[in-house]
């Protein structure tokens, strides 16, 4: 085969592949006509044959791109033959193309390069220079991509819009004058100009500044020096919820507006609301989140005689108020003061209520009082009561919750609830009722595993010093407990009443006309019950001991069993460490049944015995009187 002709074919850009070119007359934008000879044996050949044409990257070896064109019946007339050709437009990305040509199955050689075309370098208004510069209306680009003209339009009816990537991107209000609009690829900021000095900005974070070369310091940052209002917002609807300016936080502490008066002097406001309704308010806070510290409105004064907030109703009529804060949260406050004094309310009248909180919610607050200084003595709550009798604390229903230490007599609490003073004979320091059946006068509960629930404790040097209790119980009732104690655990020891004392004191001491010590015994509450077997073999295994006990038990001398020995034989008398090695304690009332069993065991031996003595001896007398009889 001969060398074919130079193809005309010419790729641009996708802008240009629409553009008719009249070397390509019937056939589709990506398509272009080949032509070639074809010789057989040293002369033009004439016929149809099955030709393939394919795409490379290389003349040699390389890559094939894209899908083979296959035309079956090809018809060469004297050597010459014409096909169209379309690979599609994807296979041209401006690198360099050859084309590959089988016939019959036999590949020929060489392959051909694909040329561009002059008439598609420049082609109605579009110019290339010898750099690749691309101009559009100019025959001079001064850029990679060069558009003048005296407007710009773009119409999109698929909806992919008009996409630019790069690092840098700007409008100019005309050539080589003021920019319009910049946008920095390497920081993500764009900058909308006004007579040629930045006005509106918006950083690589989204935030965005209006105002003569500023940087936004918030999400959006508005700054004035010409106008009045920095911000005004306006809503012309006459009816709804509507608002002019609307903000919002999403935040526990946040504040969806916020307001600041930096001047030291004047009437200035961080905030001013004013509302011409009758039923208007000129500010209006709600606070809706269900959780965290919320505010309808708050204020704060810095102050020695400043008012957080201060309000002021001044008719003389009707159910007013100098402020009224509103919270649907949980945890919301209606009105929230913070200062010297954060909320101050007075009322001269004899039934008035100088400051009244009341909260409609499930878990609401009141009234909330907070003493934010981490150092001195700071009250959150000071109440004073002139009269005697009067209250200067009065709760009623519900429950009453301290976090913290809490003194009744005491002003320096050490523990979560600290009494002191003076009770007389007969009355309490601390007098609790419980008129329900059932209920706790005192209820105490600790978590600690070596906690003590209540701790009582006397002091000798006392007024009134004598028989004192640490803790005493009084019990009235049938079947009544003076001092109860319970323990429960599933592994480790535990008592339900523990008691130690000093060398010369009693761990337990009964000292009243009852019963020193009782537990239930009754048939009623017993199975399975079986008499104790050879209970005098059982206590031969046991012994009794003098000893001395360790520093950490009191030291003194002592007389007992040995746990560990009388739980091999009475393993029900004795409590085992979680190792089931050493014995933590002993209940030395219950080998009272097996030495009471032993006893009688022992005595029905000596009864035995004693009969068979009575038997010996009588027939001993009778063995003695023939010799009797015979002197």
């Amino acid at each position: 085969m001969m060398r074919a002709l130079p193809i005309v074919f010419a790729v641009l850009t996708a802008l240009l592949l629409c553009l008719p070119n009249p070397a390509w007359a019937g056939t589709t934008d990506t398509g272009f006509t080949y032509q070639g000879r074809l010789r057989s044996g040293g002369l033009p050949a004439t016929g149809d044959f099955a030709m393939t044409f394919s795409l490379w990257d290389a003349e040699l070896a390389g890559a094939q791109i894209g899908a083979p064109v296959g035309l079956p019946a090809v018809s060469v007339s004297g050597g010459v033959f014409a096909v169209e050709l379309d690979f599609g437009v994807s296979v041209y990305n401006g690198m360099p193309r050859w084309l590959e040509i089988e016939v019959d199955g036999q590949t020929l050689s060489p392959r051909q390069a694909i040329t561009g075309s002059p008439y598609a370098i420049q082609t109605r208004g579009m110019f290339v220079d010898d750099q690749g510069e691309i101009g559009i209306g100019t025959n001079a680009p001064w850029n990679d991509l060069a558009i003048l003209s005296g407007g710009l339009g773009v119409f999109d009816d698929v909806g992919d819009g008009v996409r630019f990537t790069t690092d840098g991107f700007a409008i100019d209000r005309a050539f080589n004058e003021d920019p319009a609009y910049e946008f920095d690829g390497t920081t993500d900021e764009h900058t909308v100009y006004s007579g040629g000095a930045p006005s509106l900005r918006i950083d690589g974070n989204g935030d965005v500044s209006i105002g003569f070369g500023i940087t936004p310091a918030a999400k959006l940052h508005v700054e004035t020096g010409a106008h009045a209002d920095a911000i005004y917002g306006m809503n012309t609807q006459a009816a709804g919820n509507v608002s002019g300016i609307h903000g919002e936080t999403a935040s526990s502490l946040g504040r969806a507006v916020f307001g600041e008066a930096t001047a030291t002097a004047g009437s200035n406001a961080g905030v001013r609301g004013e509302s011409e309704s009758t039923a208007g308010s000129g500010v209006h806070g709600i606070a809706n989140a269900v959780s965290g510290v919320s505010f309808g409105v708050r204020g704060d004064a810095f102050s020695s005689s400043g008012r957080g907030v201060f309000g002021s109703a001044a008719s003389a009529s009707g159910t007013t108020s100098g402020v009224w804060g509103s919270a649907i949260s949980p945890g919301g406050r209606g009105v929230y003061g913070f200062g010297a004094t954060g909320v101050l309310g007075q009322s001269n009248s004899s039934m008035g209520v100088g400051v009244q909180g009341l909260a409609t919610g499930a878990d609401g607050t009141g009234v909330y009082a907070a003493s934010s200084a981490a150092t001195g003595n700071g009250i959150a709550l000071h109440a004073v009561a002139g009269s005697p009798t009067g209250y200067s604390g009065y709760f009623e229903g519900g429950r009453t919750y301290f976090d913290g230490n809490v003194g009744l007599g005491v002003t320096d609490p050490t523990s979560p609830l600290a009494v002191a003073g003076f009770s007389a004979s007969g009355t309490g320091l601390i007098d609790v009722q419980v008129l329900g059946s059932g209920g706790f006068g005192v209820r105490a509960q600790t978590s600690s595993a070596s906690g003590t629930a209540i701790f009582g404790e006397t002091s000798p040097d006392g007024p009134g010093a004598g028989a004192g209790a640490g803790i005493s119980g009084s019990s009235h009732v049938r079947n009544g407990r003076g001092v109860e104690g319970y323990a429960e655990h599933d592994t480790e020891n535990h008592f339900g009443v523990y008691g130690s004392a000093g060398p010369t004191g009693y761990d337990f001491y009964a000292g009243g006309l009852g019963m020193d010590y009782g537990s239930p015994s009754s048939i009623r509450w017993k199975r399975n019950v079986e008499p104790i077997h050879d209970p005098l073999a059982l206590v031969a295994q046991m012994r009794g001991v003098y000893f001395d006990w360790d520093e950490e038990h009191g030291g003194r001398h002592a007389i007992g069993f040995i746990g560990e020995e009388v739980g091999v034989v009475l393993p029900e008398v004795v409590a085992y460490e979680t190792d089931g090695e050493f014995v933590t304690g002993m209940d030395y009332a219950k080998v009272t049944p097996l030495l009471v069993e032993a006893v009688k065991a022992l005595n029905a031996e000596n009864q035995l015995l004693r009969e068979r003595l009575e038997k010996i001896e009588s027939q001993m007398s009778e063995n003695l009187k023939p010799m009797a009889n015979s002197r």
